[in-house]
């Protein structure tokens, strides 16, 4: 003979398991499975969210991939016991489902969590990329002007190389000269070795000191032909040093015929000043052979008073 329900439900009126019908059961089991689940509107939009996270993060660290694996593991663990709850009473299922859709809660916080920092440090890395290479092409631009304008001098002595012969100096000489006040800009005034008066007068550069270069006077004169040498940029490097507000340049003078390395130069772009804070220059053997303006000797520098 069947008991009545009253007859068997347990002291909290919940109906026993083992005492229903197979009906009743499947009802039971299923009316206490679907308290267990979760909103299926709130698990379609975390599925959502992770999905754009995913599309929007394709190239996100290994192993915030590999955690987000294990986190699903864990969520098909935790779905896993509260199937198997439905075999225990019901105020202890009740106390399991809020424990699990509160676990469930912190694992997808969690899931979230990883897959945004991803995405912020990828930006962030990606940002200071873009931003280091923008300031290595600022600096390249104004290495290539550099060197344009040391070009000119050749160009603007040989256009004009003849001395009038009553001790002037000759016009392609007065228009270099004048040419000098184009490289100022770029070169901080504390690398400057003349004056103002110096740098506009004929034979200036020859009371510096062996070794010593004004980075406005010509770096290097060979024969007075337009385009026999030419100065070129080749490297625009970060500091060798590890500053980080300064960026190496180095030029080279080859033979425009011959492709011979005549002379070099290099020196440190500064950011924080915006202007180049030092320079050095050297001939090889064969421009000395070749330079109408010093013997061979020491390379020729001049940095910044107080240091690059």
């Amino acid at each position: 003979m069947t008991k009545n329900t009253d007859e068997r439900a347990d002291g909290a009126g919940h109906p026993r398991l083992r005492d229903l019908r197979a009906d009743e059961l499947n009802a039971t089991v299923k009316a206490r499975v679907d308290r267990l689940k979760i909103d299926p509107e709130k698990l379609a939009a975390r599925r959502e969210q992770r999905r754009i996270a995913r599309a929007e993060q394709k190239g996100r660290p290994k192993k915030t991939i590999r955690l987000s694996v294990e986190i699903g593991i864990a969520l098909i663990v935790v779905a896993g016991a509260c199937v198997a709850a439905t075999n225990v009473n019901s105020d202890q299922t009740q106390q399991v489902s809020a424990a699990n859709a509160q676990k469930i809660e912190e694992l997808t916080a969690h899931v979230n969590y990883l897959e945004a920092t991803g995405a912020s440090a990828k930006d962030s890395g990606l940002q200071a990329a873009k931003t280091a290479e923008a300031e290595l092409n600022g600096v390249r631009e104004k290495a290539n002007e550099v060197a344009s304008l040391q070009n000119e001098f050749t160009t603007l002595l040989a256009a004009h190389p003849a001395n009038p012969g009553n001790g002037a100096p000759s016009q392609g000489f007065l228009d270099s000269v004048k040419h000098r006040a184009k490289l100022a800009p770029y070169f901080s005034p504390g690398t400057y070795l003349l004056d103002a008066a110096g740098i506009a007068s004929q034979g200036s550069d020859l009371g510096l000191a062996s070794g010593q270069i004004d980075p406005r006077l010509p770096w290097y004169q060979g024969k007075l032909e337009a385009g026999v040498c030419s100065w070129e940029a080749v490297s625009v490097t970060p500091n060798a040093g590890g500053s980080p507000s300064l960026t190496d340049v180095t030029w080279l003078c080859r033979d425009s015929k011959t492709d011979d390395l005549l002379a070099w130069a290099s020196g440190s772009w500064s950011k924080d000043i915006k202007a180049f804070v030092s320079l050095k220059v050297g001939t090889t053997s064969l421009g000395d052979q070749r330079s109408t303006t010093a013997p061979a000797g020491p390379d020729q520098n001049t940095t910044m008073k107080g240091g690059a």
